[in-house]
């Protein structure tokens, strides 16, 4: 198998859904990632993780496969005046397995300057900007958006400038621009290079945000530059809200519209994608519980549609993910409606259960996961995790789906992981 950077991961599919091969750690919720994050006081400050992984499992089409993976994401920290922080991380990695010749690679992650000054706030570079409140989907982060298979993953940076002003201690308003967006349609082998602008589609908007007691809300509005088939820019417009209900409930909701297509249009480049939640942690929060819904209303296949219809022959499946070619384009995914649940057990304090699952409602595909973490010692944990690819072409009843084996690439996988933080 293949192995690809964290922040890629995230990025994309790289054929329907091979992006399920590639395997993440525990599947708790992570926290946003916020561009500035700690203020760097004293000098530099340097921290990260290693992970030593090693990987099997089953593919239909070439049977059984492993890998050992060295990963290393190194973070640095230097304060900037009284007031500002220098911010950069990389990525390094060595891979190897039966799929894939050794390689080593690194990659730089995150390049910025982040400045607090009490009312305004500013950051510029290579970062990460989070937009939204969804658990597992987040429909509103239209610049780096997250995939419920893997919530731990480091996303891609965006060369970008945000800037906010704080109208109250929790109210802001703020302005916002990046070289790209994230893509609805896109190839994990063609996804463009932060650092070189071949093909970028400058992004710019607004946000207003405000916190409460029992409440958080954000709303956006951001407009693109129009790619060389295009007149008009493309739009999103797009609302985040968290209601803290003695459950977590979240809603969230983003309209696109290229100003050709109509909206709701059977085929068109509009399009809404809506997430609807609840999490609520039980036994004084040894466990933890969500459910999610979302309606990708980008997808090109409705409920009568097969994979035979995506990729426009009933041969698809002889053929493997990588080399599939969608018609359409490539995408996270293609169907329209989807859940995700997960429970996690806090069995210790230095154990933790979790079982999740991602269902393609339309045709009964699913992705079961089962995962396993224990803390050795202070910043070393060691993790294993099982997951498996079905649909009821796997279940003996006929037809494949899109979280299938055969769509995805594999039969299950199976990941053993020691993580060291410093």
């Amino acid at each position: 198998m293949t192995a690809v950077f964290r922040s890629r991961r995230a990025a994309g599919c790289q054929a329907a859904l091979a992006l399920a091969l590639v395997l993440a750690t525990r599947p708790s919720p992570a926290p946003a990632e916020t561009p500035g994050g700690t203020r760097a006081t004293g000098g530099v400050k340097i921290s990260g993780l290693a992970e030593t992984t090693v990987s099997a499992g089953h593919s239909p089409l070439d049977g059984w496969f492993s890998g050992l993976e060295q990963f290393a994401n190194v973070r640095l920290a230097a304060p900037v005046g009284e007031s500002g922080t220098f911010n950069a991380a990389a990525n390094l990695l060595a891979a190897a397995g039966t799929e894939s010749a050794f390689r080593s690679d690194a990659e730089l992650e995150r390049l910025y300057v982040s400045f607090r000054t009490g009312r305004f706030d500013l950051d510029a570079g290579l970062m990460r900007v989070p937009f939204g409140y969804g658990q597992a989907f987040r429909p509103t982060d239209i610049l780096n958006a997250a995939n419920p298979l893997f919530p731990d993953a480091r996303l891609s940076g965006v060369l970008g400038v945000l800037a906010s002003w704080y109208l109250a201690e929790e109210t802001r308003l703020a302005a916002f621009a990046s070289d790209r967006a994230a893509s609805d349609l896109f190839a994990r082998d063609y996804a463009p290079d932060p650092l070189s602008g071949a093909g970028s589609r400058p992004l710019g908007g607004l946000l207003f945000e405000t916190h409460a007691p029992r409440y958080s809300a954000q709303a956006l509005a951001a407009v693109r530059a129009p790619d060389s088939s295009a007149s008009v820019p493309e739009i999103r417009v797009g609302a985040s809200l968290k209601v803290e209900a003695g459950a977590g409930i979240v809603a969230d909701a983003v309209f696109f519209n290229d100003g050709e297509s109509p909206p709701s249009a059977v085929g068109s480049a509009s399009w809404v994608k809506a997430a609807f939640g609840a999490d609520y942690s039980f036994f004084d929060g040894s466990l933890y519980v969500l459910a999610q819904y979302c309606f990708n209303g980008s997808g090109v296949l409705s409920a009568r549609d097969s994979l035979a219809d995506l990729y426009g022959t009933d041969d698809w499946a002889d053929v493997p993910p990588s080399a599939r070619v969608p018609e359409g384009g490539r995408s996270d995914y293609y169907r329209r409606h989807y859940l995700f649940a997960h429970v996690l057990w806090k069995a210790s304090d230095y154990t933790r259960v979790g079982a999740s699952a991602l269902v393609a409602l339309e045709d009964g595909s699913f992705a079961p996961v089962l995962d396993l973490e224990h803390d050795l010692a202070r910043g070393v944990s060691l993790s294993a995790e099982g997951r498996a690819y079905l649909d009821a072409g796997d279940l003996g009843l006929g037809w494949r789906g899109e979280l299938g084996s055969a769509n995805v690439g594999a039969t299950a996988t199976l990941t053993c992981k020691a993580t060291v933080r410093f």
